[in-house]
């Protein structure tokens, strides 16, 4: 018999919260979209903040094939529900999602990427976010294979880029590619991209900031883990480095397998949103921590692409990357991480999360 995926904790303020075990309650929220003959609905992706806010990216099985939804509550208020394509966030989606359109990426009320035959488009939920989205590509697409920015669409929030012909690449892939992955981050930290002061700065201190609210998440769902949350965000803040601004290079902000793709001649970057200024060692502990979602064997998985990243690499000014500074960005990562299980609404969550935690743990020698 399957098992079934273990309820979030009661929540007063988000009802919604403890429905989303019930299939049948959830399609019946959805059924005034999709009618009453819904063959199945699941989970897909959840954002969550207790006590405020729920959003739930549905999927919806039904004789007509599959389709998506999104439910969302707000403390004190009822469930609201809408339908893909019709996103209130990306109101230009609608009029681009059908005729073959194959959807790509979708996170509802921000960001959307559907290809249409040897065309990307991308949507932006707002007028900044796509400026910056451009530029982005533009000046990662002087130093790395990239896509080409072919279009600008202001009023639609959404830009249109080249398809890349290649493999799409999976974490099965992570340790093989990783040399290459290594030498091609190497050229973008390299880099001297113009304007690079104005961009985000994911250095210690504000990587450990994103960590916060993850830990108030997982601290919610598992209480248990709560005090070790708070332990190993002390380890990390004691031991943190500090860059100053001129130690800050060009960097992905979001390097992973995914994010590149295997292409005819090498690998090529299909994704760079989050370019910002970073030290050298977070890129490359970013793709690492990738492969940590509280799977058995996953850390030692991360410390094997460490080594190959490192070596990969290569030295700069004759010295190799600082492994102490290695780690403590995968262990921040991966803390930075430690909600994934939830998010996906694992039929397994509870261990899941456990066990990357004690990934965080073992990283800080026992935090």
């Amino acid at each position: 018999m399957a098992r079934s995926v273990v309820p979030l904790p009661v929540d007063p303020a988000l009802p919604l919260a403890a429905g989303l075990v019930d299939s049948n309650g959830l399609a019946a929220l959805v059924a005034p979209w999709f009618g009453p003959r819904i063959d199945g609905v699941r989970v897909r992706y959840l954002e969550y903040r207790p006590g405020s806010w729920l959003r739930v990216q549905l999927a919806v099985d039904t004789p007509d094939g599959a389709g998506a939804a999104v439910v969302q509550q707000e403390a004190g208020a009822a469930v609201s529900v809408w339908r893909y394509p019709d996103d209130p966030g990306l109101p230009a989606l609608a009029a681009h999602a059908g005729g073959g359109a194959d959807l790509l990426a979708w996170v509802p009320g921000r960001r959307a990427v559907l290809r249409t035959g040897e065309q990307v488009i991308k949507f932006h939920d707002d007028a900044a976010s796509l400026r910056q989205a451009v530029l982005a590509l533009e000046l990662v697409g002087t130093v790395l294979p990239a896509p080409a920015v072919l279009e600008v669409r202001e009023a639609e929030r959404a830009y249109v880029q080249g398809a890349v012909a290649g493999r799409a690449l999976a974490r099965a892939d992570a340790a093989a590619v990783a040399p290459a992955a290594a030498a091609l981050v190497r050229a973008l930290h390299d880099a001297a991209l113009a304007g690079l002061d104005a961009w985000p700065r994911p250095a210690a201190v504000e990587v450990l900031e994103q960590c916060a609210p993850v830990a108030e998440l997982v601290g919610t769902v598992r209480p248990d883990l709560a005090p070790r949350l708070v332990a190993v965000l002390d380890a990390l803040r004691s031991s943190a480095p500090f860059h100053a601004d001129g130690a800050l290079v060009a960097s992905h902000g979001d390097y992973n397998i995914g994010q590149l793709l295997a292409g005819a001649g090498g690998l090529v970057v299909v994704d760079t949103d989050t370019l910002c200024r970073a030290p050298r060692a977070f890129d490359p502990a970013s793709y690492a921590a990738n492969v940590v979602s509280g799977r058995d064997g996953d850390l030692e998985a991360a410390l094997e692409l460490l080594g190959l990243l490192r070596e990969g690499y290569g030295e700069v000014d004759g010295v190799p990357l600082d492994d102490g500074e290695l780690r403590w960005f995968l262990a921040a990562v991966v803390l930075r991480r430690a909600d994934r299980a939830v998010r996906r609404f694992k039929k397994d969550w509870p261990e899941r999360t456990g066990r990357t935690v004690a990934a965080v743990e073992a990283l800080l020698g026992g935090a």
